[in-house]
């Protein structure tokens, strides 16, 4: 049962606007840069087309292309998740197809199909949204979550696209 600390009041009425949340979002533009990160998620990249890919035709290279960068921008979301200690609960994400606009990211369009191959590969825990209660969640287990390195580490390199190189 929720009690009112666990609300947020706007205004000057003291009216309750919604839960606080304690999950992080989910940030499209994030990506990796550092060959050892970079090669484990072009591992994952081909895990997840063989499960997404089940004709025998070689996969089209923008589908190839689109998933690699999916799983290189979860990943490192993912260890912005693991290494943040502010006590979040999981990586914000939206499952659902909207309507494309021009600030969304490129090749993005597969990225509901990609969060289930990996949680159905075992390297993702995924919660299902609750409607007016809780987004869908997720957050690394298993083999992903022993690779992804400590926040702090200066191998670790994280970039955002078009921002920083």
């Amino acid at each position: 049962m929720l009690n009112g600390d666990d609300f947020e009041c706007q205004g000057d009425d003291g009216e309750i606007n919604h839960p606080l949340s304690q999950d992080l979002m989910f940030d499209p533009w994030a990506t990796l840069s550092g060959q050892n990160l970079m090669s484990f998620a072009d591992g994952l990249t081909c895990q997840v087309i063989d499960v997404m890919h089940t004709t025998a035709r070689k996969p089209r290279s923008d589908l190839v292309a689109g998933v690699n960068s999916i799983v290189h921008t979860i990943i490192a979301n993912l260890i912005v998740l693991h290494g943040n200690t502010s006590g979040t609960s999981g990586l914000a994400v939206q499952m659902k197809h909207t309507k494309k606009t021009r600030y969304d990211r490129h090749g993005f369009r597969k990225f509901p199909e990609v969060v289930r191959a990996l949680a159905g590969l075992g390297y993702l825990i995924k919660r299902d949204a609750v409607i007016r209660s809780r987004r869908t969640t997720i957050e690394a287990t298993g083999a992903l979550k022993t690779h992804l390195p400590v926040r702090g580490n200066k191998y670790v390199c994280l970039r955002w696209c078009g921002l920083f190189n």
